[in-house]
């Protein structure tokens, strides 16, 4: 048989037989789509599977689910695919996944969250960027290896409809970026951060204290360092972003190394919603940013220090006095926590007496290279006490040195409204100093042991 006509034969049934593998494929499809026709689930109205789809959405822009759930079959994808919400929060880790959900969420607004970047930086600000208009929540977390500003730096448009915007570094390396990297990031889009719809900023790890167009709308902010340029900002630089948002209700401030401003500002930042504040910072900064504050009296405060003092009144130090400024947590005080051991000091006030869940200021101050005693905690408080009704006292649980009596009986007489007293863990001996300065009427409640 000539080689020609056998090869002319074979491509012929080839063809042939492809034909009939692909009309008995397509049968088998009409045939499971007949079959999933009468499927109970499949009766439900396609506005509960999408409901459903939106319940398979993970955190931080996760949709390996809702992507699985769409090859299922036919009319599950087709669901799918006709929903652009579906497709409106995604991680922006690829390229290729990018694209797509750009597509499939047509003009809805954006939700995007950077985890672990698969693709550099600037291919990934390449495609979101003609879509800046949309992006409504932008969360990125990414390494010191990148650049960032590679990533800013192609946005040319201010992101009016932004409501969220958190911007991490994700390890611990030191990083003093350059001054391109912050003007790129000071502007933000190619302007400063826009004030039109952002409630929502938090800066982790990023050596920048943003600009803001004028008064804005932010109700959470949050800038909190590892590594930050000393003597780059002011507590004058913070004041004047602070004053930029009167609408706050929470406010964390972190490992942000603040310079002292001479003259400080004659008027007070007046944050009348503030509900949350936390501040980790160093006393002296603290208590004058403190100062420079007006806050509602029933604003939950969270204060931390590092400082090793020598003499614990540093830790004090944090605190404004309330007569002299807007400062008014500790005015009204009830019942008072103080916590001590060996190397940590935690004070706790609470405006009524039988709260003990959510202090109006609780002020920590970590002490690794200092060895202070409770005696020396308990007098030296700067601030008043006469209305407190009830007190708690934890620790310390070794006996280090004697209580000053005298000085503890001064400070018991600064208590005259105290009508509940608990001490917990704290040394046998201690417990017996403190029983014999709250003597009452004069007599002992510890009276010495006579011979028998």
């Amino acid at each position: 048989m000539d080689p020609n006509e056998v090869r002319l034969y074979v491509e012929r049934q080839s063809d042939q037989t492809l034909k009939t593998v692909a009309l008995l494929q397509n049968q088998l499809v009409s045939l499971r789509q007949l079959h999933n026709s009468v499927a109970l689930i499949n009766k439900l109205p396609p506005e509960i599977f999408l409901e459903i789809f939106l319940g398979l959405s993970g955190d931080l822009g996760d949709i390996s689910h809702v992507i699985a759930a769409s090859h299922v079959c036919h009319q599950w994808r087709g669901i799918a695919l006709d929903a652009p919400r579906l497709w409106s929060a995604f991680q922006i880790n690829r390229t290729d996944v990018i694209s797509v959900c750009l597509q499939r969420s047509r003009s809805l607004p954006i939700d995007l969250y950077l985890t672990k970047p698969s693709n550099r930086m600037h291919y990934i600000a390449h495609l979101i960027s003609p879509h800046i208009l949309r992006i409504r929540t932008l969360r990125m977390t990414y390494p010191s290896t990148e650049r960032i500003d590679a990533f800013f730096g192609r946005f040319w448009m201010v992101a009016s409809l932004l409501e969220e915007f958190i911007l991490e570094r994700s390890d611990d390396v030191a990083y003093n970026p350059s001054a391109d990297t912050l003007a790129c990031l000071s502007r933000l889009f190619g302007t400063v951060l826009s004030t039109q719809a952002l409630r929502t900023l938090r800066l982790r790890n990023m050596c920048l204290l943003p600009h803001l167009a004028g008064p804005s709308v932010l109700v959470n902010l949050e800038i909190r360092q590892n590594f930050f340029p000393d003597q780059m900002y002011s507590t004058q630089d913070m004041v004047a972003l602070l004053r930029q948002c009167p609408l706050l209700e929470s406010l964390v401030i972190g490992g942000v190394p603040l310079t002292r401003s001479y003259p400080p500002p004659s008027l007070a930042v007046v944050l009348p919603r503030l509900k949350k504040l936390e501040i980790s910072n160093s006393a002296g900064s603290t208590g004058e940013l403190l100062t420079q504050l007006s806050i509602a009296k029933d604003t939950v405060i969270r204060l931390w220090t590092r400082d090793t003092p020598r003499d614990p009144v540093i830790g004090y130090n944090m605190l404004p006095d309330a007569a002299a400024t807007n400062f008014r947590a500790l005015v009204g005080i009830k019942r008072l926590e103080l916590f001590l051991d060996s190397k940590r000091f935690t004070l706790r006030a609470f405006h009524r007496a039988e709260d003990h869940v959510t202090p109006g200021l609780e002020l920590d101050v970590a002490m690794p290279d200092a060895d202070i005693s409770l005696a020396d905690f308990l007098m030296d408080r700067p601030f008043d006490t006469s209305g407190v009704e009830a007190l708690v006292l934890v620790g310390p649980r070794r006996y280090d040195s004697e209580f000053d009596l005298e000085g503890l009986k001064h400070f018991f007489a600064g208590l005259p409204n105290l009508t509940f007293l608990r001490v917990i863990t704290m040394d046998i001996e201690h417990v017996c100093d403190l029983l014999r300065c709250i003597n009452i009427n004069g007599i002992d409640p510890i009276p010495s042991r006579q011979p028998s």
